[in-house]
């Protein structure tokens, strides 16, 4: 073999022809890009209480949810949020930019939660006080709703 030949041959197996000159069948469509659909946008976790609870609801983008326990990780449940619970979530995750959000009880106060989340929006905006608790209380009642059977 000349040594043209093998190095062209080299060439071919170290830079193989780019993906796009290659042409896809009908029978092997591209592959669609799930994970930028369905990333996390809402973490949001309450602990605490005299029996030590801690709980943690993961929410998508796509609107599905898990509702877990913190310290064992296991689900509690799995599910796709409502309309009527998804809709503000969508209007506040188009509002506002990413932040987080905590509420500690004070000291030595018996029976409370601490309850804080993380909140990855698209927005532009920073929320107020007021539109951070809306938030909270939203996702403490959507927590409620999924802890029910």
């Amino acid at each position: 073999m000349h040594s043209f030949s093998k190095f062209a041959l080299l060439l071919l197996l170290v830079f193989p022809a780019p993906v796009g000159s290659i042409p896809l069948s009908a029978a092997n469509p591209p592959v669609k890009q799930i994970a930028s659909e369905q990333r996390d946008v809402i973490v949001w976790e309450r602990s605490g209480g005299v029996a030590g609870i801690c709980h943690r609801l993961t929410l998508q983008s796509t609107g599905r949810y898990t509702l877990e326990h913190c310290f064992r990780q296991q689900p509690i449940r799995q599910g796709q949020l409502s309309r009527s619970q998804f809709a503000p979530l969508q209007r506040y995750l188009a509002r506002y930019n990413r932040f987080e959000w905590e509420l500690s009880p004070p000291p030595n106060s018996a029976d409370m939660f601490a309850m804080r989340y993380n909140f990855n929006g698209n927005g532009k905006r920073s929320p107020t006080v007021k539109d951070q608790e809306a938030i909270n209380a939203l996702l403490a009642e959507i927590a409620s709703q999924a802890m029910q059977p």
